[in-house]
């Protein structure tokens, strides 16, 4: 029993649990004192096996979703399905995915930062507020420069 018990561990880290299941089987006939345990486990595997598979269409549904939004560049949207995706299984290409979503995001924001800073000192000097223009522009240099 003891070897059939760890074929049963093998076979569950694996994630194969229709041999796990023939594992319990076995082991309900050679365990004849605990054959609700074994039953139980059964029970118990079938589950996780409904939820392994379950995850892994959710994960190349997932993984469609990503492409797409990556040919898209719709990079938040990337950003949310890689994580999704990485939340199921770890995956080196959804990671690649997620870090040039990342980069590409900050890249964007940035660039609305900097396009919103440069339309507020055009507006000081269209009304000719010139320390206003320099301050604002310090300010937010210095605000640059504590967030790097």
């Amino acid at each position: 029993m003891g070897l059939l018990e760890q074929e049963l561990t093998k076979a569950e880290k694996e994630d194969n649990f229709d041999i796990a299941i023939e594992i319990c089987n076995k082991l309900i006939d050679k365990d004849i004192q605990n054959p609700r345990k074994w039953n139980e486990h059964i029970v118990y595997l079938k589950e996780r096996r409904n939820k392994y598979l379950k995850d892994i269409e959710l994960f190349e549904s997932l993984k469609i979703k990503i492409n797409e939004a990556s040919f898209n560049e719709h990079w938040e949207e990337l950003i949310e399905l890689c994580n999704k995706s990485l939340s199921i299984k770890s995956d080196d290409s959804i990671k690649r995915y997620l870090e040039k979503a990342q980069d590409k995001f900050k890249l964007i924001q940035d660039q609305k930062n900097f396009e919103s800073l440069v339309s507020n000192v055009k507006t000081f000097i269209a009304d000719r507020q010139w320390p206003e223009a320099v301050s604002y522009t310090h300010l937010r240099a210095h605000e640059t420069t504590l967030h790097l």
